[in-house]
């Protein structure tokens, strides 16, 4: 999703799970540097983006939710962290933990 607005922007507001399900970093370039790219300085080439080097353009407040700031017990953090290439492959989507939770 490209948003193509940021020209009409003055700044964004994120109102909240801003990496669904968990806040897990490995999330960041799907669910938050890819749609949002073009806010972000070097947005052309998103995958170039690390989750904790991002700049922005504008002013923007991203409020967490309760998606971001949570996190789960080690087995379930095992289990997704383990099947997470798999489920890349066949884009299940449906348990999204990853390995580092929100920390």
């Amino acid at each position: 999703m490209i948003l193509n607005n940021s020209d009409d922007c003055r700044f964004v507001l994120h109102t909240g799970d801003v990496i669904y399900v968990v806040g897990s970093r490995e999330y960041y370039p799907a669910n938050f540097i890819e749609p949002y790219q073009e806010f972000l300085v070097g947005g052309e080439n998103p995958n170039n983006i690390a989750y904790d080097e991002m700049v922005f353009k504008l002013p923007i407040l991203a409020v967490l939710g309760n998606h971001d700031y949570y996190d789960v017990p080690l087995m379930y953090r095992f289990v997704t962290g383990a099947t997470l290439p798999l489920r890349r492959i066949y884009h299940y989507r449906d348990i999204e933990i990853g390995w580092h939770g929100s920390n």
